[in-house]
């Protein structure tokens, strides 16, 4: 980052930030962190969002190699399931000023023996959670190593991308540190709703829309698509969830120039690299040298470097005892 110095970095509905701007806040965060007693090995709940101060702890919480375990503003009220499962000892609020409170001893466990692994190891981790659906959401913890490490080959690239997903989604954070080690200007829209995506597109002439099917449906039926100049986009990348291929078709007939492209990943294996056969096609394949992949009795397994650790909170069923995920 610090050979992006001059570059914009952050563009929020009021507010754009460069990267020197982003480097200072980490400097801050850093001190901040430090001087309120959070160590190497230790476990934070950070609730946040894309903000600089929310982008800012949380990576300036993987150098200090602390265990972090970001909560989107949105599920706040899943505050105590999540600190449980995380076995968190501090919690962290970054919305606007950075706020520290260690966690009382009733509240909190002894740490995780996976945390404890990379505390050894002189590591910081990321702990996500499943959506729940389902049951209690699983808390899965990865390497941040590990997960960074396909990212330190990215070329410096000036494109405006549009932040989507939350902040404790894979997705978003896969879209964060694309970014962060491409030098992108990342863009906030006010709300992740049709208008001001499609406002904050065209205000900041974003060229990559990351989104699900879901939202892309609503895209079009708002007309939203249509009430703004949304030309500059040249990719629009979906996944999350299937891609019915009706529309499929109905997103390339609105935006006729723009590739779309399919992307994969699970909250346990990370995002892999993929290619789609064309723009109206649903059909992907692999181009991963960081992912194996093959089908098991109609069931898709994967392999990949930057898998999960493990389960927190839960036994590891879905894994082969060579580290095969059945997807399910």
């Amino acid at each position: 980052m610090a050979s992006f110095t001059e570059r914009s970095f952050l563009a929020l509905e009021k507010e754009s930030y460069t990267y020197a701007d982003l480097n200072h806040a980490l400097a801050s965060s850093q001190r901040h962190f430090k001087s309120s007693g959070i160590r190497p090995g230790d476990t934070v709940l950070l609730n946040g969002d894309y903000t600089l101060q929310g982008i800012a702890a949380l990576l300036a919480l993987f150098q200090i190699k602390a265990v972090v375990a970001p909560v989107a503003i949105d599920a706040k009220n899943e505050r105590q399931e999540r600190i449980t499962a995380a076995r968190a000892q501090w919690e962290v609020h970054s919305e606007r000023k950075l706020s520290t409170q260690a966690i009382s001893q009733e509240e909190k466990e002894p740490p995780h023996p996976l945390v404890e692994q990379l505390k050894a190891d002189g590591e910081a981790g990321l702990i996500l959670f499943s959506s729940g659906s389902t049951g209690t959401p699983k808390a899965m913890i990865h390497s941040v190593k590990r997960l960074l490490a396909s990212f330190e080959k990215k070329r410096p690239k000036e494109l405006p991308i549009l932040i989507f997903l939350l902040f404790d989604h894979i997705g978003g954070l896969n879209t964060l540190f694309n970014g962060l080690a491409t030098g992108a200007h990342l863009v906030v829209p006010q709300n992740r709703d049709p208008e001001s995506v499609a406002d904050a597109i065209e205000k900041h002439r974003v060229k990559l829309l990351p989104a699900s099917p879901t939202f892309l449906n609503l895209f079009l039926i708002s007309g939203a698509a249509d009430r703004y100049e949304l030309s500059s986009l040249r990719y629009i990348t979906y996944g999350t969830e299937p891609m019915p291929e009706s529309l499929l078709l109905r997103i390339k007939n609105q935006f006729p120039r723009t590739k779309l492209i399919q992307t994969f990943g699970t909250s346990e294996t990370g995002i892999s690299k993929t290619s789609s056969r064309s723009s109206t096609s649903t059909l992907i394949k692999f181009d991963d040298p960081d992912t194996e992949y093959k089908i098991v009795e109609g069931e898709l397994w994967l392999r990949s470097k930057s898998q999960i650790l493990g389960y927190l909170n839960h036994e590891m069923s879905r894994f082969t005892e060579d580290g095969w995920f059945k997807t399910g």
